[in-house]
């Protein structure tokens, strides 16, 4: 099993990115469902926002995507080596006691 200490890590960076995630969906939910409104109520001749925060929201949710696709990534990486690890040291102990 990957040492306390990392997994630890990886878990509070993990929380990091997943309340990020649901924090920037909801705010493109908000803002897609009160623009959905707003087109329906004034259609063409609604003034709609020139500045609107809906780019930094996907920007946002797709950074924090990534980086638990990463985070995931790099658990499986070290839970990896990790196991090989333990089958080189197995190896090294088994000839040691052929060597007896």
């Amino acid at each position: 099993m990957i040492d306390e200490i990392y997994k630890k890590e990886l878990d509070r960076l993990r929380m990091h990115y997943v309340d990020d995630l649901r924090i920037n969906l909801n705010k493109i939910k908000k803002y897609s469902e009160e623009t959905l409104d707003k087109i329906e109520r004034e259609g063409v001749s609604g003034f709609y926002s020139m500045n609107a925060d809906v780019h930094r929201y996907t920007s946002n949710a797709w950074r924090a995507s990534w980086a638990l696709g990463e985070l995931k990534r790099l658990e499986e990486l070290l839970g990896r080596k990790e196991s090989e690890d333990k089958k080189k040291n197995k190896k090294k102990k088994n000839k040691k006691k052929k060597k007896k």
